[in-house]
């Protein structure tokens, strides 16, 4: 069974509109013409009993999903892969989102592997500016972001979805970015050695009906313990806690 220690946080509709905002004004890569564009951000829309099945099907050694951001041409690409959340064991549990949609209940997500995630993430060091600076090491620059099984489990059944109506519900995967101002507000939720490790790229979940509906309520509050009608956001940011890429 998973852990049961959450790492990530609900976060406000607000919150969530600020986190999806800041990527237009954040990311960019070198255009042919030497400027900075923005890219084109692949956030995929997968089949909730597909997304069940890529995270239920794990060992006792791992407690959540990692995922890493990619960059290939023009277009950021998240992966993702069964991991605990301070390791040096390289996952064998994979997958590449290089589309928006996954709507199949039936799709088999472990479809990557070490080395291609590696590859992605490399471009994205190498090619993506944050807020028009190269990147480099250090507590201000996100490697990958770590969310338990559990409280993956807990979006799903705060939202009252019951596992017979997983395949026709879908999960909302996107590209976040958090902004200095927000920093301590996800410290204090989520704390770790310093607000600084938990600025930059972030990754965000919400469900969607049948209909590819949002179940958001946008004006509820935050409160610790209750994903309905909600975001699953913050993480457990690398660096500090990281996996082996």
């Amino acid at each position: 069974m998973p852990k049961t220690v959450f790492l990530g946080s609900p976060v406000t509709h607000s919150e969530y509109s600020e986190l999806r905002a800041n990527c237009y004004r954040s990311y960019h890569y070198v255009s042919n013409s030497g400027s900075l564009v923005c890219p084109i951000f692949i956030n995929p829309l997968i089949n909730l009993q597909s997304f069940y099945n890529f995270f239920s099907q794990h060992t006792k050694n791992v407690s959540g999903v990692r995922f890493y951001p990619g960059f290939s041409r023009d277009k950021l690409i998240l992966s993702m892969c069964h991991d605990d959340v301070d390791t040096t064991t390289t996952s064998n549990v994979w997958s590449k989102l290089e589309n928006n949609l996954y709507l199949s209940p039936d799709l088999d997500l472990i479809n990557s592997d070490h080395l291609t995630t590696s590859q992605l993430k490399a471009s994205y060091d190498s090619s993506v500016y944050i807020n028009g600076l190269r990147q480099q090491e250090g507590d201000r620059t996100r490697i990958s972001r770590f969310y338990t099984f559990a409280e993956l489990q807990k979006l799903i059944s705060d939202n009252e979805v019951n596992e017979d109506q997983y395949s026709s519900h879908f999960i909302q995967i996107e590209w976040g970015m958090v902004y200095d101002a927000m920093t301590t507000v996800f410290n204090s939720r989520c704390p770790v050695d310093n607000p600084n490790q938990h600025y930059g790229f972030t990754v965000l979940f919400h469900i969607k009906d049948s209909n590819g509906n949002s179940l958001i309520d946008t004006q509820q509050r935050y409160d610790p313990n209750n994903y309905f009608r909600t975001y699953l956001e913050v993480g457990s940011p690398c660096p500090p806690r990281c996996g082996d890429i």
